[in-house]
């Protein structure tokens, strides 16, 4: 979505990368990541996220955000 090969964990984790017009999408999608992942390890206590419901969890949000025009189509989601 940046048009870039690589970007560093700390730059995404600080929402820090080169402007793009993708920049609420991908804010929304890094934000998501982390919501979920703390949710999953340190709310609910698991040891081990699985894909299955790490995805489906996703796709559940990303659904909601886009029926509230929070976010655009991002290729590969659904």
């Amino acid at each position: 979505m940046l048009g870039v090969n690589h970007i560093d964990d700390e730059v995404l984790l600080k929402l820090d990368w080169p402007n793009s017009s993708k920049d609420r999408d991908i804010s929304w999608l890094v934000s998501h990541y982390i919501f979920i992942v703390w949710d999953m390890l340190f709310t609910r206590k698991l040891v081990l996220i699985g894909e299955k419901e790490f995805f489906g969890f996703l796709k559940f949000r990303y659904k909601e955000a886009l029926g509230l025009t929070a976010v655009s189509r991002i290729p590969g989601i659904l």
